[in-house]
Parts: structure tokens; sequence; C-alpha cells
């Protein structure tokens, strides 16, 4: 009796659910099908969909959602889209010990480069690890690309010219 949504929002819409759902089975083939299908006028960037698992109900990015039920195989896929995680997943990432269940989530982003530069409320990964240098973490962020002079929004990081130039040209994929 009611007419159906129509138009980008409710293309949008469809697309990420039917993203969301195969990203949650976890079968590689119906994502990339559906990554092959998604609409061109439409930033992948903008996937959300509704979910409720074990971290909680409400509205969550497709490559989130992959990461916190640890769909290696589907963050891989979405990451080879260019895809981010969220600011606040990669900040919990980093912030937490290395046996949390956080821990997983930080070896794909440092295995991929993604997000080593986002910032969470000031704070990127790169200068929140200073706090935890014994673990090795600081070291293996600057081997992963990240970028010691990415400027926040508390200004410019002091610790910017840190960069051993011969570290430089050793990194294959750019930090996101």
């Amino acid at each position: 009796p009611y007419p159906q949504p129509s138009g980008p929002a409710a293309r949008l819409t469809e697309f990420a659910q039917e993203l969301g759902r195969a990203s949650e089975e976890g079968e590689t083939g119906d994502i990339q099908s559906q990554l092959d299908q998604w609409p061109a006028d439409i930033p992948l960037r903008r996937a959300r969909f509704q979910v409720v698992d074990k971290w909680g109900a409400g509205d969550r990015s497709v490559m989130d959602h992959a990461l916190l039920n640890h769909r290696w195989d589907a963050a891989a896929l979405l990451a080879d889209r260019d895809l981010q995680p969220s600011a606040y997943l990669v900040h919990q990432a980093f912030n937490a010990s290395p046996s949390a269940p956080y821990a997983g989530i930080r070896d794909f982003l440092l295995k991929h480069s993604l997000g080593l530069n986002r910032e969470w409320q000031g704070q990127t990964p790169l200068l929140s690890a200073l706090d935890h240098t014994a673990d090795g973490l600081f070291q293996s962020l600057l081997d992963h690309c990240a970028t010691p002079g990415t400027v926040t929004s508390q200004g410019p990081p002091a610790i910017r010219e840190l960069r051993p130039p011969a570290i430089t040209g050793h990194c294959t994929r750019p930090a996101s």
C-alpha cells in the first residue's frame, strides 16, 4: 500500500544491506559479487547497514562489521576497494592490550596498512603508541607506513621528525 522508496538513498540502503549480509556470512564470492554490482554513482565508503550482534545494535560500516567479527577474507576484499575502518575502531584496536579482542583487528590493520593515520580525538595510532613503546607497536607502525607528520585537530605532532630516512622507501602501500 505504501510506495517503495527510490532514488540514490534507497539504492544505497539496498546495496549496503546485501553487502552487509554477505560479509556477515563471510562468503567471499558473495561479497565479490556484491562489490562488482555496486552502483558506480554511490561511494562505497557510505555502505552502512543495521546490525545486531555481540558488539551491540545499530548502524555500522560494512568494514567495521567484518573486522569486529573477524571476517578477515571479507575485510581484505573490502580493503582492496579502499574501504576504511572507522576512526573509533582504529583507536580501539591500537589502544587495546595486545591480548585483547581488538588485537586481531590491530594485526589486520597493520598487515594491510589501513587506518594507520586515522585520528580519533586528536590522537593517531602512532601518537598513542608512544605510551606503548615496550611492545614494539610504535616501530611496527613506522614499518607499516604510519606517518609521524600527520597533522591532527590538535595541530602538528611533536614526533614528525622521528621517521628515519632509511624507512621512507620501505613502504609498499601508503598508510591511510
